[in-house]
């Protein structure tokens, strides 16, 4: 793979600071590497130690230049950063401790590489769509990730600029222990996406709806950088800076237009045949119906919790996958959108005889984000009054059985929604007079489980997960599939590893651990 990029375009402002402690890398339109650092604040020189890891970790890349952006390689290269300030520190006595947050984003030949420790960030954009963000390393997140505080709390919390990672070092301990870097692989990349770095003095006045909307009105880099310039200027406190890096062209290596040296031409026959094999069988067969639900606005505002923040905009996220090459460009009269009011239980089953269409070459999808119970779903207008108002699993299932589709997904970003895998609400043993078919739930949390939406993400964390794992992350072989067993890896440590021992994930039915489930570019 090839990335071509246009110029990018890089800013750093002073905002109301009296110095300036943010550092954007040098960059052309022939670089690969670009990093942008923030000085940790109420630390010596901050604007030197930005520099200083910046540079560093330049220095590094260019004597070693890497072939693959490990978690490995990334921490030697972060080591050199550290070595850097603690020789700073030594040249300088009166200073007492130095450090800075890093964003970084690598292009190989292989896919995009991005790296991050604290809170300054990097984002992939598609048509005003936030693909993906870096979460920030912070004291508070780590307290509500943990269920200590909630997440209202954590933005008046004492120490709520408090970085839990940071490449950092104090005179009186030179050799600290090194913070492991956060590492992100892309290989879903377009003509027309961004990439953009940034301080966390960007994100004072710019959130990531507000991010959209500016990537999704404005079309050149310059008129980007003017609307984020004009969103900040005379109102951000903090300093702020950032790199905008525009993607023009990828090129898809076809490594059977020429054959390898040193191999004779039954070989590369042979080679080539078994490769054309294996695309056959893994390619998508037949077509796909969807139908997909999101409610964050409910009829009744304090059924059990009250309106959920992301719901909507969560379906809403999975359609675009859908429709995405990677997602299989599912056309549009295929797919059946309910969010809010136009998703209650009525519309939910009707949408869903769109499933009726389905023969056994075809698959079916059923997403639902949105408030759950053992053994239902809630939709918009349920009823205190009416227990028959529910979503029961029982009917989804019933559908899903009268379906001639070959392989059927019901995918749930809902509290309780392990509950679905009882015998009395799903069973999935086939007659066998019947075609084998897949049958994969989805499930975001166990029985006993909530599901949590995070304000960082916006959107719930299984589904934020779970299209990123799909969008290539999960992708651990670089084969260009994503198989179900590689999705449900990605997906169970990622959402464990944000919600300590509070939400589980769940893969289950009947289908092999190499069902492809996304094919990334």
């Amino acid at each position: 793979m090839t990335i071509i990029i246009k110029q990018p375009i890089s800013f750093s402002f002073i905002g109301q600071r009296s110095n300036n402690e943010d550092f954007v890398q040098p960059v052309t339109q022939d670089s690969r590497l670009f990093i942008v650092c923030d000085g940790i604040g109420g630390w010596d020189k901050g604007e030197e130690a930005s520099r200083l890891v910046s540079e560093a970790i330049v220095h590094y890349f260019e004597r070693h230049p890497p072939d693959t952006l490990t978690e490995r390689y990334l921490t030697d290269a972060i080591q050199q950063a550290y070595l850097s300030l603690a020789e700073y520190l030594q040249q300088n006595p009166l200073l007492s401790r130095m450090g800075s947050t890093l964003a970084l984003l690598y292009l190989s030949e292989h896919g995009v590489f991005i790296a991050h420790v604290g809170d300054s960030r990097v984002y992939h954009l598609r048509k005003g769509c936030i693909l993906h963000q870096t979460l920030d390393h912070k004291y508070v997140l780590e307290l509500v990730a943990e269920g200590i505080i909630t997440e209202e709390q954590a933005q008046t919390h004492p120490r709520r600029n408090s970085l839990s990672r940071s490449i950092g070092v104090d005179a009186n301990n030179l050799t600290p222990k090194i913070d492991k870097p956060e590492i992100t692989y892309l290989t879903d990349v377009q003509p027309g996406d961004y990439f953009f770095l940034c301080t966390d003095g960007v994100l004072e006045q710019i959130d990531n709806e507000i991010l959209s909307i500016i990537f999704r009105e404005n079309h050149t880099e310059e008129s980007i950088i003017e609307a984020i310039s004009t969103r900040c200027k005379n109102i951000t406190r903090d300093n702020y800076s950032g790199c905008l890096v525009p993607v023009s062209e990828v090129i898809k290596e076809n490594e059977l237009n020429t054959p390898p040296p040193k191999k004779n031409l039954w070989t590369w026959l042979g080679l080539m045949l078994c490769w054309c094999i294996t695309q056959l069988g893994y390619a998508q067969k037949g077509t796909t119906y969807a139908v997909v639900v999101g409610i964050a606005d409910y009829k009744i505002a304090d059924y059990r919790t009250g309106d959920l923040r992301f719901a909507d905009k969560d379906a809403q996220r999975f359609v675009a996958f859908l429709q995405s090459s990677t997602g299989g460009s599912v056309p549009v009269q295929n797919i059946r959108l309910l969010t809010n009011h136009t998703a209650s239980k009525n519309s939910i089953l009707k949408a869903m005889r769109i499933f009726e269409k389905a023969t056994s070459q075809d698959r079916v999808v059923f997403y639902f984000s949105g408030h759950g119970m053992k053994g239902a779903f809630i939709p918009h207008d349920v009823s205190t009054q009416n227990p028959n108002s529910i979503l029961t699993h029982a009917e989804i299932k019933s559908i899903f059985k009268a379906s001639n589709a070959t392989t059927k997904f019901c995918i749930a970003d809902a509290c309780l929604s392990g509950s679905m895998t009882a015998r009395q609400s799903w069973n999935m043993v086939e007659s066998k007079t019947l075609a084998p078919s897949n049958v994969v739930l989805m499930l975001s949390s166990r029985s006993t489980q909530s599901s949590v939406e995070s304000g960082i993400v916006r959107g719930g964390i299984f589904t934020f997960y779970m299209l990123h794992g799909l969008r290539g992350q999960a992708d651990t072989n670089h084969d260009h599939i994503v198989t179900i067993k590689e999705l449900y890896n990605f997906v169970s440590k990622g959402v464990k590893s944000t919600t300590p021992n509070k939400q589980a994930p769940l893969f289950y039915g009947k289908f092999s651990d190499d069902l492809p489930m996304s094919f990334p570019k």
